[in-house]
């Protein structure tokens, strides 16, 4: 499984994240973490068949300081920040 983390700013609440693959997966599942606090929420995020898929997440509660992605090592994620006022990717700053 690989692992992405977030920690979240006082300007970006919203992220763009594409996620594709070149072939079968052995998941079809994103675990999500939230770190409110010092606790966690999990969450499932079941993903279509198919070999790119793209979603929009933001920052739950203005106390939430971290975001915790984990996916199969199959698919290469990348991350964008998304403009808050204009709703559209603007800058990668993730891939792998």
């Amino acid at each position: 499984m690989k692992k992405f983390k977030h920690t979240w700013g006082n300007e970006i609440f919203l992220l763009h994240i594409e996620l594709n693959t070149q072939g079968e997966l052995s998941s079809n599942k994103v675990e999500c973490m939230r770190k409110l606090n010092d606790s966690f929420i999990q969450e499932t995020i079941k993903l279509p068949n198919q070999s790119s898929h793209r979603f929009i997440i933001s920052r739950s509660k203005p106390n939430e300081e971290e975001l915790i992605l984990k996916y199969s090592d199959e698919v290469v994620m990348e991350v964008f920040f998304i403009d808050d006022r204009a709703y559209y990717p603007t800058k990668s700053f993730f891939k792998r």
